[in-house]
């Protein structure tokens, strides 16, 4: 044990060296050495953990910084929980019964007014000091420095997100944009201006042995304040557990009154398979990485977790999500993934029909197969069982864009980029959205919001080249269309279609005639719905039509969104069109 020779706090954790609340240096200690010193307890923590209509019983001892030793024995806590302050309070009166006689009765009185007057004042201060309903959890600190456990670290993290978001009443970021900040030094009041929270959370995991330390903090930023922290220590095998333990403590610490469903939810287990739940956070970190073979070794992963645990939902219901992602492969491969997932998604729900994750795949298969109410409805549960997933707002605007309801899609792709402000997916989804809904101002400003972020990536430079030609600015619309190309590294895509089509416009058609020699030479690396829309411009209407029925055999994804597509208008007056609609269950 370790001590600060100027506040006389004690720390359990031996890596420490320096003390957390004044920075003087630690000395090793002796517990027990000197009258214990009792620390009240912090701001807002006398309701922590009430449901609605419950008042504490009784005040608390608690710290603003604390050490919790979770694998111990004797007096630490049980197997599966983090030390509770009744716990601790308990532990005390114990200790304090070694004293024996009229000495330990003037402790135990001490230690009373202590209790009384710690409650006092945090009444006093969670009476006056604002509830705080917004949080952003940054990656945690992959301690190690071995690349091998960055899914760990990650993973840590991105648990305690995504049980913290289960919290309808604390807006909670997603992680495709806290995980934009990495690394040390980092300036947390930008950042929260930025992501627009009043909390922070940060944290750090260390190797050690067969087990782990975890580190986190979270810091009030309206005024820039530590509002707790603490050192968890677990072995390897209860990973998950501790996830659990910190989300708990974080809400308790927000001052959040939680109902006895979602303290219930917040501690529920996926999976009690160590292995299983390893494997779902290895998966998941190659999911986040995006491109084809990154997502077929996040399937390698979340397949193995499936096969440990059958039972594991969630693992099922991720693993649904990233047979749908991979998009390489012949026609045949493309069907049997869909088989996959739709298998996958439906098993999930079998096991838990309260999974948001469950009902996010099971919606993104129904639209995938053009099941449009069903699709609807499961996004909706999945929206009331979580709103803080950006996913579940995204992939429904998605849906209401396609079928046509323009405004309701804006208000929920807005939705999705309030919780994940910095997220690339949800900012082009709102560039493309106020395309199809020919609001082309706002979709170039959504599109360059999106560049600011990366520009590197060729689909939100290809979408500007849409817009522009909208517009009409067709010389802004052939520099985009090139760089995209240039960026995707090949001429088989959307954006060598649309420079063609461009170029008939202005009337160079042996230039569109030569891009659409080299796009028939790879008419397996082409999507049909694209080379449909070179065929149109050209004036053969009959081969675009022979593409759109080659998309509609392949069960294309995209293919409906055909019907809301300003690129397509010139085909909509064919009534090969009008069938087409209909056979996708679209109106016409």
């Amino acid at each position: 044990m370790k001590r600060c020779p100027h506040c006389r706090r004690d720390y359990y954790d031996d890596t420490l060296s320096f003390c957390l609340e004044d920075g003087t240096p630690l000395v090793y200690g002796v517990a027990g050495d000197e009258p214990a010193t009792a620390i009240l307890s912090e701001p807002g923590r006398i309701a922590a953990g009430a449901s609605a209509g419950e008042s504490p019983t009784m005040p608390q001892i608690s710290s603003t910084d604390q050490t919790v030793i979770l694998n111990a024995a004797a007096e630490a806590e049980p197997q599966g929980h983090s030390i509770g302050h009744s716990e601790r309070q308990s532990l005390t009166v114990n200790r304090l019964g070694k004293y024996g006689g009229q000495k330990g009765l003037f402790l135990s009185l001490g230690i009373a007014v202590l209790l009384l007057t710690g409650g006092f004042f945090a009444y006093r201060y969670s009476a006056t000091s604002p509830q705080i309903n917004s949080i952003a959890v940054l990656p945690f600190e992959n301690g190690s420095g071995k690349a091998d456990l960055d899914y760990l670290s990650d993973g840590v993290s991105e648990s305690v997100i995504d049980r913290l978001s289960q919290l309808g009443q604390l807006k909670v970021i997603a992680r495709s944009s806290s995980f934009r900040y990495r690394g040390q030094n980092l300036d947390l009041r930008e950042i929260a201006n930025t992501l627009g929270v009043q909390a922070i959370v940060t944290g750090r995991v260390l190797q050690r042995g067969d087990g782990y330390s975890i580190r986190v903090d979270v810091t009030d930023m309206r005024d820039n304040k530590q509002l707790w922290g603490a050192n968890f220590t677990r072995k390897a095998s209860d990973i998950q557990i501790v996830q659990t333990d910190i989300a708990r403590e974080i809400a308790e610490n927000l001052s959040l009154r939680m109902s006895g469903a979602q303290t219930q939810q917040l501690a529920k287990q996926g999976t009690t398979n160590p292995e299983a739940y390893e494997m779902l956070l290895k998966g998941r970190f190659w999911l986040n990485k995006a491109g084809n073979e990154n997502f077929v070794k996040a399937v390698e992963y979340y397949e193995t977790a499936v096969a440990v645990d059958p039972g594991y939902a969630l693992a099922l219901a991720e693993l649904a999500e990233a047979y749908r992602f991979i998009s390489s492969g012949t026609t045949q491969d493309r069907k049997q993934r869909r088989i996959r997932a739709a298998a996958a998604a439906l098993n999930a729900l079998r096991l838990d029909d309260n999974l948001a994750e469950a009902h996010i795949a099971e919606a993104g298969i129904m639209r995938d197969a053009w099941e449009w109410q069903r699709a609807e409805s499961e996004y909706k549960r999945a929206i009331d069982l979580n709103p803080n997933i950006s996913a579940a707002h995204g992939g429904y605007a998605t849906y209401l864009s396609v079928v046509g309801r323009h405004d309701e899609a804006i208000a929920e792709s807005r939705r999705a980029r309030e919780i994940s402000p910095l997220s690339l997916i949800q900012t082009s989804l709102a560039g493309s959205i106020f395309l199809y809904a020919r609001r082309y101002d706002e979709a170039l400003e959504a599109m360059n919001k999106r560049l600011e972020l990366d520009r590197t990536l060729p689909l939100p430079v290809g979408r500007i080249g849409e817009i522009y030609e909208m517009k009409g600015l067709n010389s802004e619309a052939i520099l985009s269309y090139r760089e995209s190309v240039r960026l995707r590294g090949n001429p088989f895509n959307r954006e060598s279609a649309r420079l063609g089509a461009i170029y008939v416009k202005l009337g160079e058609r042996t230039k569109a005639e030569e891009i659409l020699q080299l796009l028939e030479s790879g008419t397996d690396q082409v999507v049909p719905t694209n080379l449909a829309l070179l065929y149109e411009a050209l004036g053969r209407r009959d081969e675009a039509f022979m593409q759109l029925e080659k998309a509609f055999a392949d069960r294309d994804p995209g293919l409906p969104f055909i019907y809301v597509d300003p690129a397509y208008d010139s085909m909509r007056s064919d009534s090969r069109f009008q069938n087409l609609l209909r056979r996708m269950n679209l109106p016409e």
